[in-house]
């Protein structure tokens, strides 16, 4: 089984710069798997898990937030 370490490292980053250069993003598929993804999704709303949130509209970046985790980050991360 890989780890997520070793995914990363076998991604095609010419390309990945290519798509971020051109674009300004670039989608990396199935780095993590639909069960883990569904993990972090779930934990989402665990607050204990979280340091901070920024309500992006309160600094007029756009809608919605985003969190830092608490230390030790989550082994997924």
């Amino acid at each position: 089984m890989n780890t997520i370490s070793d995914i990363i490292e076998s991604l095609d980053w010419k390309k990945i710069t290519e798509n971020m250069n051109s674009n300004g993003f670039a989608v990396l598929k199935n780095v993590i798997s639909s069960e883990q993804c569904a993990s972090l999704i779930k934990q989402y709303q665990n607050q204990a898990l979280y340091r901070k949130t920024i309500v992006m509209e309160r600094y007029r970046f756009g809608l919605g937030e985003y969190k830092y985790f608490q230390y030790p980050l989550p082994e997924l991360i």
